[in-house]
């Protein structure tokens, strides 16, 4: 009896290490793997966001990680006012990091009162996995916002008025 007691022992011994261990291990190392930079950035699910409304703005992205198992637990959304300050780092605005795994129809706390109408911008996000890895930052996208409706005019101008032309007639 003592015999098949310890070779259970063993057997379950062996059984664990095979098992449990490999799957620690995997869980362990997958950790150390930071996720892809996101794709696909969109605002109102439009690639070229021109004339946007600031106070409806939402930002959408694509992302991925090596380990299928980690999605994506944070981001951060970063607004620049030209492509050369979007490379160094210099930005407008910045959500900080924002707990969240969705990465469709997000919108940022209080846009529509610091961007500017009428004017061009440039963003980009960056995610964390559930380990807390943080990605490389997007591509920067530009987008432009609306056009006040504060106008001078709003005759265009086929509805201006012009006095009628006098023509003379001309001698031969």
């Amino acid at each position: 009896m003592k015999y098949i007691y310890k070779n259970i022992c063993i057997l379950f011994s062996i059984f664990l290490f095979l098992i449990v261990f490999p799957v620690f291990t995997l869980q362990v190392n997958a950790s150390g793997n930071t996720p892809d930079k996101p794709v696909n950035t969109r605002i109102n699910l439009l690639e070229h966001a021109y004339g946007v409304d600031p106070a409806v703005l939402r930002f959408s992205w694509a992302s991925s990680d090596a380990d299928s198992s980690d999605g994506q637990s944070a981001y951060r959304i970063v607004i620049g006012t030209s492509a050369s300050n979007m490379s160094s780092g210099i930005y407008f605005a910045d959500s900080g990091w924002i707990s969240e795994s969705s990465s469709t129809g997000i919108s940022f706390p209080d846009l529509e009162n610091i961007l500017d109408y009428d004017s061009l911008y440039y963003w980009s996000v960056q995610i964390k996995d559930r380990f807390g890895n943080a990605s490389e930052l997007s591509t920067p996208s530009a987008f432009t916002t609306a056009i006040n409706n504060n106008w001078d005019n709003t005759d265009g101008i086929w509805g201006r008025y012009f006095p009628i032309l006098h023509v003379f007639p001309h001698t031969i």
